[in-house]
């Protein structure tokens, strides 16, 4: 059986305003271009 498994990358700042949500959206295209799926959830 072939397992996949899940990679958590986790985006945080005690600050506002530093770019957390660019940077993820940023980074989430980059990673869906390799990968045929990919998931990102923010919480404020």
């Amino acid at each position: 059986m072939d397992r996949k498994s899940t990679k958590i990358i986790a985006i945080g700042s005690i600050k506002g305003g530093v770019g957390k949500s660019t940077s993820v959206i940023i980074f989430s295209t980059l990673l869906s271009k390799k990968y045929r799926f990919f998931h990102f959830q923010t919480r404020e």
